[in-house]
């Protein structure tokens, strides 16, 4: 399904949609985070796993190890706003076998406007072109 991890090939670390800007996540992007996590609208939609709280630094750190990892989404035209919310593809398990696993949280002022797709094509072109998968999980709450 997926090479070991030591075999990712290098991935672009910012990359472009036709709106967005994608990069990883910094300590900077806490702010943002903090909202999503009191948002009770994105509340809803906790699927488990790591606590909520955790998922910044994790994704941090997955950057840091992998290469690959969620992204910090922004608006390329109001690159002030900050992040609006992080998507795009870890590794993971389902089931104990591996997978590249697929995830957005956006906060909900920002909802409805097609960017959760956006990133998604992006994240799955690179899913599909540039790591060769197989295949890319999503879980989704009930």
């Amino acid at each position: 399904m997926l090479a070991p991890l030591f075999s990712i090939p290098a991935v672009e670390r910012l990359t472009h949609t036709p709106r967005l800007t994608l990069r990883p996540p910094a300590a900077a992007d806490a702010r943002t985070f903090r909202d999503l996590l009191c948002d009770p609208a994105n509340r809803r939609f906790e699927s488990g796993g790591p606590a909520m709280s955790e998922r910044l630094e994790q994704w941090r750190g997955l950057w840091a190890r992998d290469g690959l990892g969620p992204w910090a989404v922004a608006l390329r035209e109001q690159p002030s706003l900050g992040a609006i919310g992080f998507g795009g593809l870890s590794r993971g398990r389902i089931c104990g076998a591996p997978a590249l696993l697929l995830e957005f949280h956006f906060l909900s002022d920002h909802w409805g406007q097609g960017y959760a797709a956006e990133m998604s094509l992006a994240a799955l072109a690179l899913a599909f072109d540039s790591l060769h998968a197989t295949s890319v999980q999503a879980l989704l709450a009930p």
